[in-house]
């Protein structure tokens, strides 16, 4: 039987939460004092005992995940829940790899898992869903969609209770940066991110509300991978923050600017989120008592679409457009006027 080392236990341990790894990146942390030969060597006798599995593609690529053996282990000798994980696709292997190279840079020379600075939560576990307010057709207004939000990841500063969450997107300069039909794209990411944080929620608060309980600061980090285009891609990348969410925490760096990444991701925390003031109390109750009604079932669930034809007219439609995003302060302002 194969004698496991604390530093393969360590990597196993993050290897569960990375999901695949290459051989560079398993000897920049875990076998950095083993030559080429005996890290083959030593990661050949992993994988003969069942620890260690190749990822589906050649040898060549030393792209390993966790095998049924590698989980067991986990399971007796660490704490915590260890199931095993499906395999991904080889289509998708390159871009999570990429993906995993900003936990090294985040982690810097820190080896064990349970001592570095973040908790990182990989694409597999950051999936969120959450109801979205879209404009409707054919005489609807408004209508209820599910919406999904798939970060390549999630890091949370540990022992910082300012530090920010925040959620990763690694570009690999295959996206456009403005949306067409068919296609993803850098402003449907930000617009995504815009109703996660703004969006309100039937049960109250807005979905980032619904998911993180903790009142934690939300960021996104947009990781340029790509050198030789990282200072074009950098630009248009933050010239469209600007313009589609000015009024959410945005930052764009390069991959290989490890300063910078440390800095957006653990060290630059701008504190508890704070709510936003209430506004447009007086506006809400000019609507009629019917059409307060409509938007009070609606919010609830109680009717699945809000139709045009529920408003007395054009300037009602408008200004209940305007004021939807506030929809708790709505609801409050009709509970105190008696309406509902």
């Amino acid at each position: 039987m194969l004698r496991i080392n604390e530093e393969e236990k360590q990597m196993m341990r993050s290897l569960y939460n990375l999901r695949y790894l290459r051989m560079d990146q398993i000897r920049s942390l875990w076998w950095s004092d083993r030559e080429g030969e005996g890290a083959r060597i030593r990661m050949s006798r992993m994988r003969k005992e069942g620890f260690l599995a190749l990822a589906g593609v050649h040898e060549e690529a030393s792209a390993v995940r966790l095998a049924a053996g590698g989980v067991g282990f986990l399971r007796r000798f660490c704490e915590g829940g260890f199931n095993p994980y499906d395999e991904l696709r080889p289509i998708f292997l390159p871009h999570l790899l990429a993906t995993n190279d900003v936990f090294f840079a985040l982690a810097g020379d820190e080896w064990r898992f349970d001592d570095l600075p973040f908790e990182w939560v990989g694409s597999h576990r950051a999936r969120i869903e959450f109801l979205y307010l879209q404009g409707g057709e054919l005489g609807v207004a408004f209508c209820r969609k599910r919406r999904v939000l798939a970060p390549d990841a999630i890091v949370v500063p540990r022992g910082r209770l300012q530090g920010a969450r925040c959620f990763i997107e690694l570009d690999r300069s295959t996206e456009a940066i403005a949306e067409a039909p068919g296609r993803r794209s850098i402003v449907g990411k930000l617009k995504a991110y815009c109703a996660l944080l703004h969006q309100p929620q039937p049960v109250g608060g807005t979905a980032y509300d619904a998911r993180f309980r903790d009142r934690r600061a939300a960021r996104v980090v947009f990781v340029v991978a790509k050198k030789d285009r990282a200072e074009r891609r950098l630009r248009s990348i933050k010239a469209a923050a600007k313009q589609i969410a000015p009024d959410i925490d945005v930052r764009v760096v390069a991959l290989e600017d490890i300063a910078g990444l440390r800095s957006a991701c653990l060290g630059d925390a701008t504190g508890l989120r704070v709510a936003a003031a209430p506004v447009c109390q007086k506006k809400a109750v000019e609507l009629t008592s019917t059409s307060l009604q409509y938007l009070i079932d609606f919010h609830v669930g109680a009717a699945p679409v809000l139709t045009r034809a529920s408003f007395e007219n054009t300037d009602e439609r408008a200004r209940l457009i305007s004021l939807y995003d506030q929809a708790r302060e709505v609801l409050r302002a009709l509970r105190d006027q008696g309406v509902g």
